[in-house]
């Protein structure tokens, strides 16, 4: 991609920037994601292991809730930056930005790099959709996993034309990490030689013979880990029988199956009407449809990465994260003719454009200090995070704190001591611990008595 057409990049991260602005530096997080946090930061500090990770002394002290890759490479941020809530949320944006470069490179694998100098246009669709400015400030296992189903499409396309045994064999090994991340729902880019089969026309034997060696990609560090690192097999079996056939059979968060259907529907408003609006101004554009079996070939991956899910009524919307990159690049090449021949028309030299690129990096320069004005505000669980923060200062970590039985499923209270102070809470109907933390409108036990604490919503109390 030229220097000249840079502006183009500089827009859509303005945009991606702006989308995330409000809680890109901001205290405050999404449930999931900051439990997440608490336990990379745990195994940064010594406390838990890769196997067998720890998120408190009362809750998940044997945490295996998930696999254990994405707190491992978090752990290494926390390690080399400290602390600071600033480490989870540039570790959750710069997973979106290295996926963003692998999209553009499986870009230019495909269109052989006929079409680099729009290279950018599956950005430009990927980027707006709600799901992915969501994610890249909110900690979400998936945007690590991102990184790697991308990888592995890539070194699966790579295979087509070179070296093909040894990029299968590599994609097999991103699929691994994919599952490493976050499970089965990593693995749907094993479905893509058979839809090249279906709609690239490659043979049925290459078809069998490729899925094969992405599976020996897939199998080979379970062997060595079988034989080097017993306790790693012992953790997966755990979580499988514990968190993947017990959610599937017993967990329900949706009343239907089709949710994630509409949820894929609602995220991909937007492109699609990017798309459409494209298709309307180049409407006397008679240009054939090219790549059009690369289009079929990406939306069959996407939707192998979404129908699956149906299975379960345990569904979520940000299940489908991974897939979007894949909706997009299908988008783009519905679009790539169109939008080549108005870039090309653009006068690289002329007045007009160097006054598009020096907004575009006005821009850009503007939505990185917005998003830096947010760092220590609080746009999400504020009176907690305060309370929190204020009970840090006289209670040291490791702590132990008392809460009503109510509490018990409010795991970001759980979650905002232990990324904050280091403090686990028993949530109990008989309080046993020295501490007691409940609501202001709440009765005081008779036993316990008021700290004075600049508290907003809640109170600390000690016993008597």
């Amino acid at each position: 991609m030229t220097k000249s057409l840079h502006p183009f990049l500089f827009i859509i991260l303005t945009i991606f920037i702006a989308l995330a602005i409000p809680d890109l530096f901001a205290d405050g997080m999404f449930m999931d994601g900051l439990m997440y946090a608490v336990v990379a930061k745990n195994l940064a500090h010594g406390e838990g292991s890769f196997w067998f990770l720890h998120f408190s002394d009362t809750l998940f002290s044997s945490f295996h809730e998930h696999p254990p890759l994405v707190f491992g490479i978090e752990s290494i941020f926390y390690k080399i930056f400290g602390d600071s809530v600033l480490v989870e949320k540039l570790f959750s944006f710069a997973t979106y930005f290295i996926s963003g470069l692998v999209l553009v490179l499986i870009w230019k694998e495909i269109t052989q790099n006929k079409l680099s100098i729009i290279a950018w246009l599956p950005l430009l669709l990927w980027v707006p959709m709600p799901l992915v400015h969501w994610g890249a400030v909110n900690n979400m296992l998936e945007n690590t996993m991102l990184i790697f189903v991308c990888l592995s499409v890539l070194f699966t396309i790579r295979s087509l034309s070179q070296k093909r045994y040894f990029y299968l064999i590599l994609s097999g090994l991103m699929l691994f990490a994919a599952f490493m991340c976050k499970g089965f729902t990593g693995l749907f880019p094993l479905s893509l030689p058979f839809w090249l089969w279906c709609f690239y026309r490659t043979s049925a034997q290459r078809f069998i013979a490729d899925t094969l060696l992405l599976l020996l990609g897939i199998v080979l560090p379970l062997i060595i880990i079988y034989f080097l690192q017993p306790v790693g097999i012992e953790s997966l079996r755990i979580y499988l029988f514990q968190q993947v056939f017990k959610s599937i059979e017993e967990v329900q968060t949706v009343n239907t199956r089709f949710y994630i259907l509409w949820k894929l529907f609602t995220e991909l408003l937007i492109p699609a009407a990017i798309v459409l609006l494209v298709l309307f101004i180049r409407r006397k554009d008679k240009s054939q449809l090219q790549y059009r079996s690369w289009i079929f070939v990406f939306l069959a991956l996407g939707l192998s990465g979404v129908l699956p899910i149906m299975v379960s009524l345990k569904q979520n919307g940000f299940y489908i994260i991974c897939t979007l990159p894949f909706f997009a690049i299908a988008m783009a090449l519905i679009i790539s003719s169109p939008v080549k021949a108005f870039v090309e028309n653009i006068d690289l030299q002329g007045k007009a454009f160097k006054v598009f690129k020096l907004l575009s990096i006005l821009l850009l320069l503007s939505s990185i200090t917005l998003a830096l004005v947010q760092n220590g505000k609080t746009h999400q669980h504020k009176n907690l995070i305060y309370d929190v923060k204020e009970v840090a200062k006289v209670l040291p970590p490791n702590s132990i704190i008392s809460v009503p039985i109510e509490y018990a499923q409010n795991w970001s209270m759980f979650a905002y001591f232990q990324r904050y102070a280091g403090i686990s809470l028993e949530a109990s109907t008989q309080f046993k611990q020295q501490y007691l933390f409940l609501e202001k409108s709440s009765p005081l036990p008779s036993d316990y008595q008021l700290l004075d604490l600049n508290t907003k919503e809640f109170q600390l109390c000690r016993r008597k």
